[in-house]
């Protein structure tokens, strides 16, 4: 059999409904031929997604002997000998020591993120067909540094992938079954369809099969609309190669026909010719945008047709976009029609499947989430952040309430415990070590069992900073599996009660201990399966894995856990509302298409910088342009713009600032409002479609009635209610926020301790004053190893009580430059004082008016006649005016000493009352004249204290606010920000 004399190339153009045509075409083609010829032909699509839409239409219409359908990632899939993350972990080694050899290359826990685009980049050179020796015929004198040290890397990992990666083996496979092809034509029918040849040896393929007397070759997307000119500088070298027919374009160059004449491989229009010739003139190639002059009045009077079915919604946050568009995708399914939003953008993606939820409507995700926001990814990225005895509280609190921590029957009784303990010693701790833990849990026998299973978890020791993949690895599922099985309590009848009621908790089966171990329901459900085969994965690539640093392990898992996607399979979808990527809609089709995220940025994405190749490099090397992926996705958008009905999205702003419009959309706005009257109105007209699709989604989250504000909070309780014990800091509170002191004095309410995820000023404080108390009390101040001593007590204190790395360093050199300054100032002060107590807590019970006055003195000396001198520390000392008005804390403090109100330290005259800076140069301020500054506080503490005895005065919010910022704990209580601090106030008598 011979070769067809003219290669057999058909196209389809933008906006059909490419799975439907191209399957209309074949039984048109194959109608008047016997059925078993059918059965024999061969479909060669170009992703999975085309044959599952393929074999859905096969099923779905009538009885008949389908074709094969094939997919371009099916070749070669079983040949690879090198698996890319077995080859990537091997890298991860070679650029780990080459940055130990060149810091400057990046940090060390990016080397498997750095090996990552490596084994890309080996993977593209192998399936480009590139042989190695071209490295060397690079001249690298004119590079930069830079290049040139990744050039002399590459050329030393030239025989890395000689074993055959998954590119080469893409390669060979389709390279063999071209050969095969035209050696030996088949007699039924065998076509490539939806591929534009891009990567590898696809036009290879596609060469072989269109040269077939039963082959064909199916473009997509192929414009009608562009002239012969066009379509001629499309194919010179220095075309920009994000053109949407760019790809189009070099495919028939190599196959050797005219892209302007390609018969059709079935007779189907767009959805709106007017449309389609719109959007082919506004994606001309940049060069050539003068046609819009030429050709673009002859558009004007069918602009208002071209744009009747489209909507531009530009939204002012991403929360109200996709509120929009859910709202569109229900009215749709509501009229019976199927709708579908297209984005290259997974977090608008979640963002309207979340909002889909208020309808009742779960859409049918192609992509579901990644596997690391499923809960067994999120344990396992939990796991990662335990270190040693070292964990924060914010990490393990979350660890503990996780769902699938101590998932079973004991999961009841562990939420009772581990709340228990969250209370007791997370929400006052900075690092719970293992001998907390146990003692927490010592009086209780549940509470014993519970307590040795956490402690055992947070003190086991890990592998070696710089251990084996497998070892880290091997720790890392056994610590998540010890956790999700939880320990062995006893099960209580009310715990079995509370089990039935937990809407957490999660199935549970024995069976399921993929790795040999009790793990809980962590590896049950569709993504607990995922996370045991991708687990199963790493586990299988980690024996080429080298030695790696724990950084660098905890780096490469989070992106490994990252990059698989989990289907949404614990729902039945909605067949009426889907959510698809831009490659999964080249071959679907719905009545309403949604384009969303269109955000320069986003969509079209811009390509990642290749830290290897730079572009002439890539050039040199014979690799594809890296923004060819750009003329790819507006290839995308060209065939989904032209659906029957089509809304076009944006978000004006993302979290941080405003954003560009996507390139498409500038462009259509710029022809269309150049066009005079008829282009400003089409363009109007969307905009007006787009803005009432935004109120009526707005109107979703506007009350039916509207609460009246609460107003600013004065109550006055009675007498009898009214607080008979504060401490010195209440009574600054008085003056600032008397609603505080009533919050917690009168009401009894304290704020929960915060679970801190990074630590603030009181963390801060407490460490400096820790290292200060220390160092002052085992320290002599003239001792000529003063400095070498407090550097050590500053290492043990904060490494036991800080656990960031990167504050411990901060703290402990900000420590280390007080040190001098302070010592030398410690000398003056011993010569009138020598250290009593520090941190001790003290009182004082005044009988008029009745009240008990309590304090906590940082430190307190005593002179050789006992004479009384009073230190606090403070971050930033107060100024003279905050002195004279609110900070009385030291002068009550030394009235409370005088009066011998501080266990263990004798009643006495106050010689001095010094506050001590924690600057560098250890700041102070003193009090002058101490006697006056007591009687003035005495006096005015009293008047302040009668003052809210009185049943008449009332606890007003936000009297006087420190700072403009200024967030009390009891804002929230007071319901500030429906009221201002202007806002006037009545009393309210409260029972």
């Amino acid at each position: 059999m011979t070769l067809a004399k003219r290669p057999r190339v058909f196209a389809l153009p933008p906006g059909v409904d490419f799975g439907a045509a191209l399957l209309a075409g074949l039984d048109r083609q194959l109608a008047d031929r016997d059925p078993m010829v059918a059965a024999e032909a061969t479909l060669i699509l170009s992703t999975e997604r085309s044959r599952r839409r393929l074999a859905a239409l096969i099923e779905a219409g009538p009885v008949r002997l389908g074709p094969r359908l094939l997919t371009l990632t099916d070749f070669g899939r079983d040949r690879a000998i090198d698996p890319p993350l077995s080859r990537q972990l091997l890298l991860t080694q070679l650029i780990d020591k080459l940055i130990e050899r060149e810091p400057d290359l990046g940090p060390r826990s990016g080397a498997f993120a750095l090996a990552g685009s490596l084994e890309e980049l080996l993977s593209e050179l192998e399936e480009e067909g590139v042989p190695p020796d071209r490295l060397e015929r690079i001249d690298a004198a004119a590079l930069a540094g830079h290049w040139q040290r990744s050039l002399r890397f590459l050329r030393l990992l030239r025989e890395v992938g000689a074993a055959g990666g998954a590119g080469a083996a893409r390669r060979v496979a389709l390279l063999q079954e071209a050969a095969r092809l035209t050696a030996a034509p088949p007699s039924h029918p065998v076509v490539v369809a939806g591929s534009t040849g891009s990567r590898g040896a696809t036009p290879e393929l596609m060469a072989a099969v269109a040269a077939l007397p039963e082959g064909a070759v199916v473009l997509p997307g192929v414009d009608p609309h562009l002239p012969p000119e066009v379509w001629d500088r499309l194919t010179e070298p220095d075309a920009r190669p994000d053109h949407p027919q760019w790809s189009i374009a070099r495919i028939c160059a190599r196959l050797g026909v005219r892209p302007d004449r390609l018969p059709l491989w079935y007779e189907v229009a767009p959805s709106c010719p007017p449309r389609a010739r719109l959007l082919s003139l506004a994606l001309r190639p940049a060069p050539v945008t003068d046609a819009w002059r030429q050709q673009g009045p002859a558009l004007a009077p069918e602009l208002l047709k071209a744009t009747s079915d489209l909507t531009l919604v530009e939204a002012p946050t991403p929360r109200l976009e996709a509120l929009a568009i859910a709202r569109a995708l229900q009215e749709s399914a509501v009229s019976g029609k199927r709708g579908a939003l297209i984005t290259a953008d997974r977090t608008l993606a979640r963002r309207v499947a979340g909002e889909l939820e208020r309808f009742g409507i779960a859409p049918d995700d192609s992509a579901g989430r990644p596997l690391g926001l499923t809960p067994p990814g999120v344990l396992l990225r939990l796991v990662l952040a335990l270190e040693e005895n070292r964990t924060p509280p914010a990490h393990l609190a979350a660890l503990l309430r996780h769902p699938l921590t101590a998932s079973g029957p004991i999961r009841a009784a562990h939420l009772r415990l581990a709340r228990a303990f969250e209370h007791d010693v997370l929400r006052r701790a900075q690092m719970p070590s293992a001998a907390a833990i146990t003692a927490w849990g010592r009086d209780d026998a549940e509470r014993v069992t519970w307590a040795r299973w956490l402690a055992e978890i947070v003190s086991c020791p890990a592998p070696p900073d710089m251990a084996r993949f497998e070892a880290h690895l091997s720790h890392h599922l056994e610590i998540a599996e010890r956790i999700a099985a939880g320990p062995e309590l006893a099960v209580k009848e009310a715990d079995v009660a509370a089990q039935s009621d937990d809407l957490q908790a999660p199935a549970f089966d024995d069976a399921a201990q993929p790795f040999g171990r009790p793990a809980g329901a962590l590896w049950e459900a569709a993504a607990g399966h995922a996370a045991a085969r991708r687990m199963q994965e790493i586990k299988e690539a980690a024996l080429t894995g080298g030695p790696m640093r724990r950084a660098s392990y905890k780096a490469a898992m989070t992106a490994l856990l990252m990059e698989v996607d989990v289907p949404e399979a614990a729902y039945t979808p909605d067949p009426r509302v889907a959510i698809w990527g831009t490659i999964e809609a080249r071959v679907e089709r719905a009545d309403l298409t949604v384009l969303g995220g269109l955000t320069e940025g986003v969509w079209p994405k811009q390509p990642s910088p290749d830290p290897w190749l730079s572009t002439s490099l890539r050039a040199a090397m014979g690799l594809p342009p890296t923004d060819r992926q750009i003329g790819l996705a507006a290839h995308d958008v060209e065939q989904a713009i032209g659906a029957p009905e089509v809304i076009l999205t944006r978000s004006l702003r993302d979290s941080d600032a405003p954003t560009v419009a996507s390139r498409w959309l500038l462009r259509l706005e710029n022809l269309c409002r150049g066009l005079g009257r008829e282009g400003e109105e089409a363009w109007s007209s969307m905009r007006l479609r787009g803005e009432a699709r935004l109120r009526r989604a707005d109107a979703l989250d506007q009350p039916i009635d509207r609460v009246p504000a609460a107003p600013r909070p004065a109550p006055a309780p009675p007498a009898a209610a009214r607080p008979r014990e504060l401490s010195v800091t209440d009574l600054e509170t008085l003056v600032r926020d008397p609603y505080a002191v009533y919050a917690k004095r009168v009401l009894g309410l304290r704020p929960l301790d915060p679970l801190h995820s990074s630590l603030d000023a009181r963390h801060r404080g407490e460490a400096f004053h820790r290292v200060l108390e220390q160092a002052v009390s085992e320290i002599e101040t003239t001792a000529p190893d003063r400095l070498g001593a407090f550097g050590a007590i500053v290492d043990a204190v904060l490494s036991g009580t800080v656990p960031s790395p990167s504050a411990r360093a901060v703290w402990s050199e900000h420590l280390l430059a007080l040190a001098p300054a302070f010592f030398a100032a410690e000398v003056v002060r011993r010569d009138k004082a020598h250290p009593k107590a520090f941190e001790i807590p003290g009182e004082v019970i005044w009988t008029e008016p009745p009240v008990t006055i309590r304090a906590r003195a940082d430190r307190i000396d005593l002179g050789p006649e006992g004479q009384i001198v009073i230190y606090d520390y403070k971050s930033t000392l107060p100024t003279p005016k905050q002195l004279a008005v609110f900070k009385r804390q030291l002068e009550l403090e030394a009235m409370i000493a005088e009066a011998g109100g501080f266990e263990g330290v004798p009643p006495g005259t106050v010689l001095d009352l010094v506050y001590i800076g924690l600057g560098a140069s250890a700041p102070v301020r003193r009090i002058a004249d101490v006697p006056s500054a007591i009687t003035a506080a005495r006096r005015d503490a009293t008047r302040l204290i009668a003052t809210y005895l009185s049943p008449t005065q009332a606890f007003r919010a936000r009297t006087r606010p420190e700072r403009i910022e200024y967030a009390g704990p009891y804002d929230a209580l007071s319901r500030f920000g429906e009221w201002q601090e202007s806002d006037p106030t009545t009393p309210v008598q409260v029972p």
